[in-house]
């Protein structure tokens, strides 16, 4: 089963959306924690230690990528909005797991083209890559 997912620098944590979470057969138990997704405020479960199995750009080589802990969104049932926005929001994988796997985004409008890569620790005095 394929699913996508998002990735947002402005979104701190990794988010399930409900849809993909319905297709996994994702169970959820405790108490939610209210979160604003999406300009609605929704349920978020915490699901802890998460194996995302990626594939990978040859679309052969799948990588095991675990995070501590993700959130699973589901609608706050008396909220009209709540349960409509729901539905629409895609899965979102967050820069909580950019950090965890020390991991920088890098994008390339120009030649059309992002990737991730790991780095190292930055050094107390960064260089920054503007010239002026």
């Amino acid at each position: 089963m394929e699913l996508y997912g998002l990735l947002s620098t402005l979104e701190a944590r990794t988010i399930i959306s409900e849809t993909d979470s319905e297709k996994l057969g994702i169970e959820i138990s405790g108490t939610p924690e209210k979160i604003w997704l999406g300009g609605a405020q929704l349920n978020s479960y915490n699901l802890k230690r998460v194996v995302l199995k990626v594939v990978c750009e040859d679309k052969k080589t799948i990588c095991d990528i675990s995070i501590p802990e993700v959130g699973v969104i589901r609608p706050i049932l008396s909220n009209e909005n709540s349960i409509l926005v729901s539905k629409s929001i895609p899965s979102i994988i967050g820069v909580d797991l950019l950090e965890y796997h020390r991991l920088a985004l890098y994008f390339d409008a120009y030649n059309q083209i992002s990737y991730l890569e790991k780095v190292q620790k930055r050094k107390n005095n960064p260089v920054s890559p503007c010239k002026h």
